[in-house]
């Protein structure tokens, strides 16, 4: 997959010094998660930023020209060779104290005990056991094509979200864009079917981390089999 140059843990610096918390969003007590989705093109390009899930029009636009602001990513591979790839991208905004501070992607989503905080984007982010290409292969090799959507040639990408335990489990799975009932349920059982993933890590320690993660669905030839992220 694409990655910011340096890692999450630069992306997070990035996010923290060039986001600039919208005045009036900061006065009407506005926050929350805005989730986009852009291409990293081959050459490490940023194009056709998107939000997929708003939050409200400042803090969405604001997401949308920070992203515009990054530098060149490292591009994807398939293959050992770069290619244009989706990523999507959550960016939490959330007023601390006095509110005249942007909240940054490392932010946390405290819950009743503060030992099972949820980090939205974290130093070292979770992980695939094995990374990338164990995940596409687990992915290619498990998916099923919905019978219905295969028939109808249905196909499109489903974003999932969960959280990656600090153990490794993933629990709260749910899907933050659909395509079809039918392949949405399919994502929701392969990631199901995962084993346990390598805990993302703030400071060294494991936490909880949420992740999201695209799930590509796509005939190809006879459709017999869908390919897969």
């Amino acid at each position: 997959m694409p990655q910011f140059p340096g890692g999450n843990g630069e992306m997070s610096k990035f996010l923290a010094t060039t986001i600039k918390y919208p005045v009036e969003a900061s006065k009407k007590k506005i926050q929350g998660r805005v989730v986009c989705q852009f291409v990293v093109a081959k050459d490490g390009t940023i194009t056709d930023p998107i939000v997929l899930r708003k939050v409200d029009p400042l803090l969405d636009a604001e997401a949308i020209r920070v992203i515009n602001l990054m530098p060149k990513w490292i591009p994807g591979e398939q293959g050992g060779k770069a290619v244009s790839t989706k990523f999507t991208l959550p960016i939490l905004f959330r007023i601390k104290n006095d509110a005249k501070v942007p909240a940054k992607a490392p932010a946390t989503t405290p819950s009743k005990d503060s030992e099972d905080q949820v980090f939205v984007v974290v130093e070292k982010m979770p992980q695939f056991p094995g990374g990338n290409a164990a995940q596409s292969k687990f992915l290619s090799q498990n998916i099923k094509y919905p019978l219905v959507a295969l028939e109808k040639g249905i196909q499109g990408r489903v974003v999932c979200q969960f959280v990656v335990t600090k153990d490794g489990t993933i629990t709260n799975l749910k899907v933050i864009r659909g395509v079809d009932p039918s392949l949405d349920a399919e994502a929701i059982r392969v990631i199901n079917s995962m084993p346990k993933w390598v805990p993302g890590k703030q400071k060294g320690v494991a936490v909880n981390a949420k992740f999201t993660l695209p799930v590509l669905f796509r005939l190809r030839g006879e459709a017999k089999a869908p390919a897969a992220k």
